[in-house]
């Protein structure tokens, strides 16, 4: 198989962080994004299929186990080196994103 592209357009549910009360946010947005709601979306296709409420519960619950897994699996690597940020992003960097540019070790970030 070769190279697959995916747009995916994902409406998000709360808010920018934990705090984050969305006064700025109008209902409507927020209701609209809860009827987009693929994970909602996709249990409903299931029901409409005959799967049954604990069925959804376990594939939840599996799923979230697999991704609280990859997180203390993620929270296990060591850090990168700062110039790995640039590795496989660019086919043809952008000017000023260069191997004769210093490195972001050599400048600490600051230009």
């Amino acid at each position: 198989n070769g190279p697959t592209l995916l747009e995916v357009q994902v409406h998000r549910r709360m808010g920018h962080f934990m705090g984050d009360a969305e006064g700025y946010r109008p209902d409507e947005d927020k209701e609209a994004a809860e009827q987009r709601d693929s994970i909602e979306r996709l249990a409903s296709e299931l029901r409409a299929h005959d799967v049954s409420d604990e069925t959804i519960d376990d594939l939840r619950s599996s799923a979230r186990e697999r991704v609280e897994e990859a997180i203390e699996w993620a929270k296990d690597q060591p850090e990168p080196e700062p110039d790995a940020a640039y590795e496989d992003v660019f086919v043809n960097p952008p000017s000023g994103v260069t191997e004769s540019e210093p490195s972001v070790a050599e400048t600490g970030g600051d230009d």
